[in-house]
This record gives structure tokens, C-alpha cells and sequence, in this order.
């Protein structure tokens, strides 16, 4: 059974929600307040937290920051709650190394469709797995692996799948329309600049093999060797 810590204030949404996470077989702890998101974490051992942005005592983006900044934690996926509209939090939250995000008012089965997806592409072994390998950059999608000049580099979920897209399509350029709809894939709406900060975030771990990732002005993105 998967653990999942439930960050929200507001006591309705929260038993509303984990009633829902619990019909799905998850085991729901609670918090709800910052503080008490990072208490939670030192006292049991999380698969996936679901934290909200606006929250008394300690923000979301601070506990957000904590997390990733902590050995122990800044594995443990994070699907940030925004209210609709608040764009600048929801980059800022996937910045930081947020998995992905939801705006309230969501239904409970788009959050449900998210976590299965985190955990899904996370732990389903890929049957038909595709490899790539250079002198500078490899990926291998089987073992979820990507090495930069020979060693090993942590990215998301996402990230992951958006640079495999990118290399299985290497030489194309890929519009961001196209991005969203095979890496995404589901009707959760998506902000204008997910793409961007996506691909920013992947730059930035990729290091010196951040240049095989090229900007193809006014359309999107595209692989070059």
C-alpha cells in the first residue's frame, strides 16, 4: 500500500480528498499546516506528497524547498494544489522540483489520474525499452537511467519522459503543442510556461549535455546529437 502525505488546511477538502485516495487503496496521512507537512515526513515513510501552496504557518513553496534540499526527502514525488490562476506559484513549485501540479477546484479523479501516472511511469518495467547512447549523454528507459559524461543524473518523472520524447524524435522539431500532448496526455489543463520550465529544469541537470537541447525560436524544442 502506497503512503501518501495530504497537505491541505482546509479539514473539508482534506477528508474529501483522502476519502477518495483511500476508496483507491492509498493510506492517507494528513497535515495541515507547513510545519506540520515536515513533522510528518521525519515520522513516516512517504511514497507521494500532495501539498498544497497556501498554508498557515510555513508556505507550500517553503516546504517545497525544504524537501529538495533534504538527501533523504527530495526523491519522494510532489504534486503541488494551486488555485486557478496562480501561474507565478505553479512555476515557482515546478521550479523547485515539483512532479506536477492541479488547480483547485479539481475533481478528485484528476488527482487520482496524476498519482496513478507518477507511480505508473515510475515503477512499470518498460518491455520494449529504448536506449540511447553518446559520448556525452545516454539514456536507457528500461533501467529509468539517464548518465551525463558517465554519471548518473536524478530527474523527475516528467523530465525523463520529455527527453526521451525528445531524443526518439531527434533532428524534429517539436512544438510545444505536440510536447503536451504526448508527454501529458490527459485533459488536466496546463499552463502556458510548463513546457518552458520543464525543459529549463532539464537544462540545468543535464549540464554540459544541455546543449543537445535546442530552442527552435517561436515553435518549441528539438534533439540534436
Amino acid at each position: 500500500m502506497k503512503k501518501l502525505l495530504l497537505v491541505e488546511d482546509r479539514p473539508d477538502i482534506a477528508e474529501l480528498i483522502a476519502f477518495h485516495l483511500n476508496k483507491e487503496g492509498y493510506e492517507v496521512v494528513h497535515a495541515y499546516d507547513g510545519e506540520e507537512a515536515l513533522k510528518k515526513l521525519e515520522e513516516h515513510s512517504i511514497d507521494l506528497l500532495i501539498l498544497d501552496l497556501m498554508l498557515p504557518k510555513m508556505s507550500g513553496i517553503d516546504v517545497l524547498k525544504s524537501i529538495k534540499l533534504d538527501s533523504r526527502l527530495k526523491k519522494i514525488p510532489v504534486i503541488i494544489e494551486s488555485a486557478r490562476g496562480d501561474d507565478a506559484d505553479i512555476v515557482m513549485g515546478l521550479e523547485l522540483g515539483a512532479e506536477d501540479y492541479v488547480t483547485k477546484p479539481f475533481s478528485p479523479r484528476v488527482l487520482l489520474a496524476r498519482i496513478k501516472k507518477i507511480f505508473h511511469r515510475a515503477e512499470t518495467p518498460d518491455s520494449n525499452s529504448f536506449c540511447y547512447t553518446s559520448p556525452r549523454l545516454s539514456l536507457d528507459s528500461g533501467k529509468h537511467e539517464v548518465r551525463v559524461d558517465g554519471k548518473t543524473i536524478e530527474l523527475t518523472v516528467i523530465e525523463f519522459d520529455l527527453l526521451m520524447h525528445l531524443i526518439m524524435n531527434e533532428g524534429k522539431v517539436m512544438s510545444r503543442d505536440k510536447i503536451l500532448e504526448t508527454v501529458w496526455m490527459d485533459e488536466v489543463l496546463v499552463i502556458d510556461r510548463v513546457v518552458d520550465v520543464h525543459i529549463n529544469s532539464l537544462r540545468k541537470k543535464l549540464s554540459t549535455a544541455s546543449p543537445m537541447i535546442e530552442t527552435v525560436r517561436g515553435i518549441g524544442y528539438k534533439f540534436r546529437p
